[in-house]
């Protein structure tokens, strides 16, 4: 997935609610814009990444104990308790966080989703 995929993932999900579909080439444009400060802002906000999920089908798991479906990962199972992980779309976010730590670009690890 590119950068410009990912933005228009994003949109589709519905990280910009009732955005004109004329404005989304403007609004790639600006996210794409060389100094990289509305990208970093825009890859760094939860609610862009919950959109993407629901666009890339991350928001339904099975819990891995009791294969009970969940809407998205919590702090534990309703069912059997089971510990989860945080919501997807912001795991996602936080092992991109990561990538970067470890030195890798953004378009790397979204080569990777």
């Amino acid at each position: 997935m590119t950068i410009k995929d990912i933005i228009k993932k994003g949109i589709k999900g519905g990280y910009l609610d009732g955005v004109n579909d004329i404005l989304v080439d403007d609004f790639i444009e600006i996210a794409l814009d060389k100094n990289g400060y509305f990208l970093n802002y825009l890859l760094l906000q939860p609610k862009f990444w919950k959109a993407v999920g629901k666009v890339e089908g991350w928001e339904c798991h099975q819990c891995e104990k009791c294969k009970r479906t969940l809407a998205e990962y919590h702090n534990g199972c309703v069912c059997c308790g089971n510990k989860m992980l945080l919501k997807v779309g912001i795991h996602k976010m936080h092992q991109m966080i990561n990538a970067l730590a470890e030195g890798k670009s953004v378009s790397d690890f979204l080569e990777t989703l």
